[in-house]
């Protein structure tokens, strides 16, 4: 077993500690079963920045809606493209935030008529999230969400 490392005067190093998780990122296609990947990731990358739970499914819980908004309205159901999330931390003042995008290169395309018991995902995700920003262009969506401040 190797000795440990020491100071001139002797002292033991110690090893550094460990860094907090980078940035959680993720490009899937837009299919339902990346919807849970993306959950999965995101959970873990909070978890281990020690996200406090309640605060954590709310991210969780308006990524996830944005993500399906990517699989049902982005693509032609025939041509599915990829959905894009890029998630980091923020340490503020008044505590951290994470701030997620959710990108695809699909079109804007019109609601649709058969709406019944549908279209709360853009009222959840503004519920949910302090800031929410939609940037549709010609070339794709970006869903821009800071969450609210959580504990330091």
């Amino acid at each position: 077993m190797a000795e440990p490392s020491t100071h001139e005067d002797d002292r033991p190093v110690s090893d550094p500690p460990t860094p907090p998780p980078a940035d959680v990122m993720a490009a899937l296609p837009a299919v339902p079963e990346s919807a849970s990947v993306v959950r999965q990731r995101l959970r873990r990358w909070m978890g281990d920045l020690g996200w406090p739970a309640d605060a954590r499914e709310d991210v969780v819980m308006a990524v996830n809606e944005a993500v399906a908004n990517v699989i049902e309205h982005a693509y032609p159901p025939a041509a599915p493209g990829q959905v894009r999330v890029y998630g980091w931390a923020v340490t503020r003042n008044d505590g951290r935030t994470a701030v997620v995008t959710v990108t695809d290169d699909g079109r804007w395309r019109p609601e649709r008529r058969d709406r019944a018991n549908r279209g709360r995902g853009l009222l959840l995700m503004d519920v949910l999230m302090a800031q929410l920003m939609i940037e549709p262009t010609d070339r794709g969506t970006s869903v821009i969400m800071v969450s609210p401040a959580a504990g330091p």
